[in-house]
């Protein structure tokens, strides 16, 4: 309950004229949230499968609340990574959920993929300057994560040049990553003096833009819709840019 009264504050200060009043009820009902999320997986492997389930959508909300927010990319990236988490904990132990239908790599290829469009990105000049500007820091690559990070970019700005539908998969390679690695490689990932992270993140925002219209395609019909929901990925972009230091030398 506490993680959908977050997600409706956070949407709530977003998209109304006075939505900063909501901002302290959304960081309220968040930390209530994650306080029960983390009782809840300290039991381990004694989680029934209707805690599992209920984990998973506390986790689903959260991961919704920190799309919304302007400096939530690393929320982002840790309620994601519970996902992966608590689902592969949902199939290894019941095999299914009784809630949702468990997003596995099959169940993209088969039921979400064709409804992609086969057009490929409309500015080649822009990918591959994208390329070129992240083709520039592989030698700065440290890490397995740096590594997988940067492949599963690269893969994606190559396949948006055949169909935003090919893009849309290797995209997924870098959520999938995350769910792999462990907890100490996951946080030394998402470390604020983390450089090389921030700058491959600082790609992840630019292949998110690129990827808009199949993200609206996947979103369905909405009876109601605010420009100003994909705000919060730009600022994203922003502040990272920001937050590098001027040594770095990024030029696109």
């Amino acid at each position: 309950m506490h993680a959908i009264l977050c997600l409706g504050a956070t949407h709530l200060s977003l998209v109304t004229p006075d939505g900063s009043k909501y901002t302290t009820l959304a960081v309220t009902h968040r930390g209530q949230a994650l306080r029960t999320l983390g009782s809840q997986l300290a039991k381990g492997d004694q989680c029934s499968k209707t805690e599992l389930d209920l984990m998973l959508a506390t986790v689903y909300a959260l991961t919704f609340q920190a799309n919304y927010m302007a400096d939530g990319l690393f929320d982002f990236a840790i309620m994601v990574r519970g996902c992966s988490i608590i689902t592969r904990r949902i199939l290894n132990k019941y095999k299914r959920s009784d809630m949702f239908t468990l997003l596995t790599s099959d169940l993209i290829i088969t039921n979400i993929v064709p409804q992609l469009p086969l057009t490929p990105y409309a500015d080649s000049e822009d990918l591959n300057r994208s390329i070129e500007t992240l083709e520039s820091i592989e030698p700065l690559l440290l890490s397995d994560s740096h590594r997988n990070a940067y492949s599963a970019l690269l893969n994606t700005y190559n396949a948006l040049k055949r169909s935003e539908r090919d893009g849309f998969v290797a995209f997924t390679g870098f959520y999938d990553d995350w769910g792999r690695m462990s907890n100490r490689e996951f946080m030394e990932f998402l470390d604020p003096g983390n450089y090389v992270s921030r700058i491959l993140f600082l790609h992840y925002v630019v292949v998110s833009i690129m990827l808009q219209p199949v993200f609206r395609i996947l979103r369905k019909p909405r009876m109601l819709v605010f420009p100003k929901d994909e705000l919060p990925l730009l600022q994203r972009g922003v502040y990272i840019y920001e937050c590098l230091p001027s040594e770095i030398g990024l030029t696109q």
